[in-house]
């Protein structure tokens, strides 16, 4: 959808362009994919607690579980960052969409970006 909205011929052509250098970068995908795999274990964890049955003492090892879970999730080992890591090509590209490497933007175009929103910071 963004590629197309990137043809735009009026005066918001360059700001489409920008959101979608934005949202096809390395690593605005990666942490798409880490929240992801956060959501998973705080789904797991907040059934678990919603349960009728649940007994005190089954709370810390759950939030424990949780936990270590979240850890292992900082070496890349979740299931949505594993299957983006076994699906990557070697030529940038991810599901047929070329993604940009570098970074998005330097501290200062975020910091004006932020200012321009009347964001402080």
């Amino acid at each position: 959808m963004l590629q197309q909205i990137k043809h735009i011929h009026d005066g918001r052509r360059e700001e489409c362009e920008g959101l979608l250098n934005n949202v096809t970068s390395l690593e605005f995908l990666k942490m798409l994919l880490f929240l992801l795999d956060v959501h998973e274990i705080m789904k797991f964890l907040s059934l678990q607690f919603q349960q009728r049955n649940l007994i005190f003492t089954m709370v810390l090892p759950l939030v424990e579980k949780s936990l270590l879970d979240v850890a292992n999730l900082r070496k890349g080992k979740g299931k949505h960052m594993l299957k983006f890591s076994n699906d990557f090509e070697g030529t940038g590209a991810y599901k047929g969409v070329q993604l940009n490497r570098g970074r998005v933007a330097t501290r200062q175009k975020r910091q004006a970006r932020l200012e321009e929103f009347g964001v402080c910071t």
